[in-house]
């Protein structure tokens, strides 16, 4: 079901919406893809989170379920949280009558934000590789 449902929102983004948004589009497209991969990721992977008392145990029962898997897929929740803060800053500045920052996405700035997102992912990743494992 999200993969059907990100894939009709890709397609309304991208060929049904007005050419006032065109820059916020580019955004969107952006998440909705970043979201496809997670869902993917999801369902791949099949994490099961429980609490005891204190102690957060989180493990995958899909497949792939190596540490590192693990890792990868809260560092992906985490990236979601980044994407959604760069919504909220873009409209922020769009909105803004005292901003005097030019808020065309090009291809560069979209480029530096998915590098963003990847660096922020992978570092998530691997400290939480490094630092919080319970083996």
């Amino acid at each position: 079901l999200g993969l059907c449902l990100n894939m009709a929102a890709l397609y309304i983004v991208s060929k049904k919406s007005g050419k006032q948004i065109t820059e916020y589009r580019k955004l969107l497209i952006l998440f909705l893809i970043a979201d496809f991969i997670f869902t993917i990721a999801h369902e791949v992977f099949k994490p099961i989170i429980t609490l005891d008392g204190n102690l957060l145990i989180f493990y995958l029962s899909g497949p792939f379920n190596y540490r590192i898997y693990i890792c990868y897929y809260c560092g992906l929740i985490s990236m979601i949280f980044v994407l959604i803060a760069f919504h909220f800053v873009y409209r922020a500045m769009a909105i803004s009558r005292h901003s005097f920052i030019h808020l065309e996405l090009n291809w560069v700035r979209l480029l530096a934000i998915v590098i963003i997102l990847a660096t922020e992912c992978t570092a998530w990743a691997e400290y939480l590789h490094t630092q919080f494992a319970y083996e």
